[in-house]
């Protein structure tokens, strides 16, 4: 663990340290810059992976290395760079922006290339990892959202959900949609009318004392804390079903929350017009979840 230090001023964007890391050096995030015909930033080809970083610990990083790794493979993209050697970027990024606390995001794209969807195999791969504040949990219970049903639809079958690529337009527009109408976030159907997950989140119900969450076949992220989530539930012995559900079980569950990095466990307070009470398994789980995120 790293010494404790004074935090560095968030001084450029909205919460983001002024120090990244690109291409093997430390920059200046405000100056930082890749090429215009860099692919990911042209067409989004490249993948991303946001790890939260507590008391200089990176949270649940092997999770997270092994879905970068993997996708970089599916894609045919290098890391240029072994799993030890990414931690040392991001311990030097953490000791030079003088905090032990943030959201790290690691960014691989293909690289700059020749204009139009053919991606070269030549390429050499821009990696880049910038630092953001990460958002305070409470201690007693978790933070709570608002979400409607999207009218935008997710394909089961699309193999792209299992990585986190760098287009996010979909989300984008699922987000967008929510805080137009007055909602955090946004609930995602596929085409079989079955439940996916929210534009950042993984999906939980919670029905006579037992949970039940969206298959990864329902065509979502297989979160990394959707996966913590299912570990720490049925470590207190609870009863986990990994099944198809629909609005409608949504709608009649005793209570609903969501999974991600960045604050863990969200209570779903409101699903459209239906407000949803904190049920105390949410608790019992926020509780396991700050216990784990606390552990040496």
């Amino acid at each position: 663990m790293m010494a404790q230090v004074q935090k560095a001023s968030l001084t450029w964007m909205d919460g983001t340290y002024p120090w990244c890391w690109l291409q093997g050096e430390i920059v200046e995030t405000s100056s930082a810059s890749v090429s215009v015909m860099d692919r990911g930033f042209l067409y989004g080809d490249g993948l991303f992976e946001t790890i939260r970083i507590h008391q200089g610990k990176l949270f649940q990083w092997d999770q997270h290395w092994t879905r970068l790794q993997t996708g970089c493979d599916a894609l045919n993209m290098p890391l240029f760079a072994k799993k030890g050697e990414w931690v040392k970027h991001l311990q030097a990024l953490l000791k030079k922006n003088q905090t032990e606390q943030g959201l790290a995001r690691i960014h691989v794209s293909r690289g700059p290339g020749p204009r139009g969807y053919a991606p070269s195999n030549s390429a050499t791969p821009t990696r880049l990892i910038t630092l953001h504040r990460a958002p305070t949990l409470p201690e007693d219970k978790p933070v709570s959202w608002s979400v409607h049903t999207s009218r935008i639809r997710t394909p089961s079958f699309s193999a792209i959900p299992k990585w986190k690529t760098g287009n996010k337009l979909f989300q984008i527009l699922i987000k967008k949609e929510a805080m137009d109408a007055g909602f955090d976030d946004g609930i995602v159907l596929n085409e079989n009318d079955h439940l996916t997950e929210t534009s950042s989140a993984n999906l939980f119900l919670i029905r006579s004392n037992q949970l039940f969450t969206p298959t990864t076949e329902c065509g979502i992220l297989n979160g990394t804390t959707r996966q913590l989530m299912l570990r720490l539930a049925r470590s207190l012995g609870l009863e986990c079903s990994e099944v198809p559900c629909d609005l409608a079980q949504l709608v009649s569950a005793d209570s609903v929350f969501a999974t991600l990095c960045s604050y863990g466990l969200v209570h779903i307070q409101r699903v459209d017009n239906r407000s949803i009470p904190l049920h105390p398994l949410e608790r019992t789980l926020y509780q396991a979840y700050l216990k784990e995120l606390n552990a040496g």
